[in-house]
């Protein structure tokens, strides 16, 4: 019994994640039937670039809570956006770049039921029931529940809203950068905003982004920011990468400003003793090396001298160190808590 009801409750599941994936998938995007009150379409968004640059207007309205629902978000983050507000334009391209993220996770959840459903057949096969059987389904409940905990509050905040195409999303982004957030230029200098499943439709913007990205990712280094820090060193290298980024393709090779930079990061870390501080210490003195045996001995040497010209710079933060940063991470989150200086809370579980 125990047996059947496992069997039928995956299956269950599955089902339930393949209605919520085609429900999804034929959900209108704005960009189809955009309403002109609440979702720009993508010939007014595009009209909105050419203004990012200008100061934002005055303006007392606060922000929408965090924890409301997307879609009453929406109007208020829209007019605060097209306003010239940084962290409205900001937040608004990282909701709208959650919300579009859900398909995925989706299918990774369905493709895990399906594999974990495949296993207990294969354990059962021969009929029989073991203790094996019973940890296996305990461990399933287990992780189910923790998977379900994290994505039932995206389909709860992205529930009603149209999702404009990703291409404009993308100049969404861009808007936010210009405007001068920190988080949107971060996202949109590293070039994490441009997506590789719609780089055709995004084309248009790419020269916009080899003339602008150098500048925006150096304007944050020379800040002290720690994670563009991260991704100009890697950039600048010339360490050869399976799959380079684009900031790496607008970044000139520079081994020695690379090292400099590394050293930078390793020098701010000096007298911290936590557990993520130790283990990035540990990246980036394996980085450090791998970039010394690269280089040539001028090199190395000339990284010495750049790495007293640094610092006139302001100091380095560790404000954006977390569990997961390392020297090799190429990946930043679309946070829209992050677009108002709000330190992302734990994920449950």
């Amino acid at each position: 019994m125990a047996k059947r009801r496992f069997v039928l409750s995956v299956a269950g599941l599955l089902a339930t994640a393949g209605v919520l994936f085609l429900g999804y998938r034929f959900t209108p995007r704005a960009d189809a039937q955009a309403d002109a009150e609440t979702a720009p379409a993508p010939s007014a968004q595009r009209a909105g670039i050419a203004a990012a640059a200008r100061p934002a207007a005055p303006t007392d309205e606060p922000l929408p809570p965090l924890d409301v629902p997307l879609a009453r978000a929406l109007p208020a983050l829209q007019r605060q956006a097209a306003a010239g507000v940084p962290a409205a334009a900001c937040r608004l391209a990282a909701e709208y770049q959650n919300c579009l993220s859900l398909p995925q996770q989706r299918e990774e959840l369905a493709a895990w039921l399906a594999q974990r459903r495949r296993a207990f057949e294969l354990m059962t096969a021969d009929g029989t029931r073991t203790g094996n059987v019973d940890i296996f389904q305990r461990s399933f409940e287990q992780e189910l529940a923790l998977r379900e905990r994290k994505l039932a509050p995206r389909e709860r905040r992205c529930e009603g809203v149209e999702l404009p195409a990703p291409a404009d999303v993308l100049r969404q982004w861009r808007q936010a950068a210009l405007l001068g957030n920190t988080t949107a230029m971060r996202y949109y200098a590293s070039g994490t905003a441009f997506r590789w499943s719609n780089v055709l439709d995004s084309a248009d913007m790419l020269a916009a982004y080899r003339n602008e990205a150098p500048a925006m990712a150096w304007s944050l280094v020379r800040q002290g920011d720690l994670l563009m820090t991260l991704r100009v060193a890697s950039a600048a290298s010339s360490l050869t990468r399976f799959s380079p980024g684009l900031l790496d393709q607008v970044i000139e090779d520079d081994p020695a400003l690379a090292l400099a930079l590394y050293r930078r990061m390793l020098d701010a870390l000096d007298g911290q003793d936590g557990h993520n501080e130790r283990s990035f210490r540990h990246d980036l003195e394996r980085k450090i090396d791998l970039v010394e045996q690269a280089s040539t001995p001028e090199q190395v040497q000339e990284a010495t001298r750049r790495s007293l010209e640094l610092q006139s710079w302001a100091p380095l933060s560790l404000r954006g160190l977390g569990p997961y940063t390392g020297a090799d991470s190429s990946r930043l989150p679309a946070n829209a808590a992050a677009c108002q200086g709000v330190a992302l809370p734990r994920p449950p579980g």
